[in-house]
């Protein structure tokens, strides 16, 4: 939700807390073979849940997910996916109480770091860094080739103040998704089939490359990735979204916003795609409709600091630096760590002083 002005620090438009795409072990988990009735009917539904998330319709999803919910109450895929959807929403403090309820039942080593990765997810949403700075450490320390844990301490060093150090875990990072991807590939070459699930893999590995090279400032090699995690998957508004915010970056700003308007139609209440939109709209130098994506994607995302940082950089960009200044106290107030908004301060308050 991958999530972005990447001329500054972060990358906001994919939305960096909640990027963990819908790759659910769920088809691969079940054995049909030998199940019931009640088993093969909750299977069908997940099954069709998942379809639903994979064409961004996740409104659609939750409903039937609910129902599932009523019938298996611990059904650890069903609430894995729920705690997935929640994120979708926003609604991290729901999401953080299910996966706390989640990581209390037995799990195995898999279904663990999955949820704790979801949890991190949670609770960077919410701006509680420290907390989800331990569990990550704790991820590594048990799985130091974890991608979405080593992308995830990236997010954190950057949002503290530590830019320097994030370059080599992007690296790791890149190397062990780079590493996978072959392995995913061999496979597929191999028994001369592309299976759902396996796509489903490829699918977040290209979408992770992808956003991992964006940060390395690797744009032409950030639209092949994200070119081939649309290829797996054209249905899913964060690829939209993803390479908007490359074309963007590569300036070929028409293209882009065919891309974001493309994410914003797959998915309407998503507020990394408003927030792309109003990044590709300041570039292109329209700032009025560029604060109303800003405006619509803090509505719904209002402490989404990023976002708040881009409309501050808006504002600059075009000289207003009162509200320009508004925008990273904002930040500030929510992170008073944030070295990037302190900076962003105190360049308008230089301007400003003169």
């Amino acid at each position: 939700m991958l999530l972005l002005g990447m001329t500054y620090y972060l990358t906001p438009s994919f939305d960096l807390f909640s990027l963990i795409p819908f790759i659910f072990p769920i088809l691969g988990a079940l054995v049909l073979a030998v199940l019931s009735d009640e088993v093969l009917e909750k299977f069908s539904l997940i099954k069709k849940c998942v379809s639903l998330s994979e064409m961004s319709k996740f409104k659609e999803a939750d409903v039937i997910l609910n129902k599932i919910l009523e019938s298996h109450p611990k059904d650890f895929f069903a609430n894995y996916f729920k705690a997935n959807l929640l994120s979708e929403f926003g609604e991290y403090n729901e999401m953080l109480e299910l996966l706390d309820q989640l990581l209390e039942e037995k799990l195995n080593e898999e279904q663990k770091d999955d949820s704790l990765n979801l949890k991190v997810s949670a609770l960077l949403g919410l701006g509680r860094y420290d907390e989800a700075e331990d569990i990550v450490e704790d991820i590594l320390e048990e799985n130091p080739d974890n991608e979405y844990a080593l992308y995830y301490e990236v997010g954190i060093l950057l949002i503290t103040g530590y830019k320097s150090e994030s370059i080599d875990y992007y690296k790791d990072s890149l190397k062990i998704v780079n590493e996978k991807l072959l392995k995913h590939q061999s496979i597929i070459k191999k028994i001369r089939i592309s299976t759902d699930n396996r796509n489903r893999i490829l699918f977040s590995l290209w979408l992770l490359k992808g956003s991992i090279q964006i940060r390395l400032h690797q744009y032409s090699e950030a639209l092949e990735s994200c070119d081939e995690a649309l290829k797996i998957n054209p249905n899913y508004y964060m690829s939209w979204n993803a390479n908007a915010w490359v074309h963007a970056k590569l300036g070929e700003y028409d293209e882009a916003l065919k891309c974001v308007n493309k994410s914003l139609e797959l998915y309407p209440e998503n507020a990394p795609a408003s927030d792309t939109k109003g990044y590709i709209l300041a570039e292109s130098g329209n700032l009025q409709e560029a604060l109303q994506y800003y405006e619509k994607a803090v509505e719904k995302d209002p402490l989404n600091e990023e976002i708040c940082y881009h409309k501050g950089k808006a504002h600059q960009k075009f000289q207003q630096h009162t509200e320009a200044l508004k925008c990273y106290n904002k930040i500030l107030e929510l992170n008073p760590n944030c070295e990037y908004a302190k900076k962003a301060r105190d360049e308008v308050l230089k301007v400003m002083k003169n």
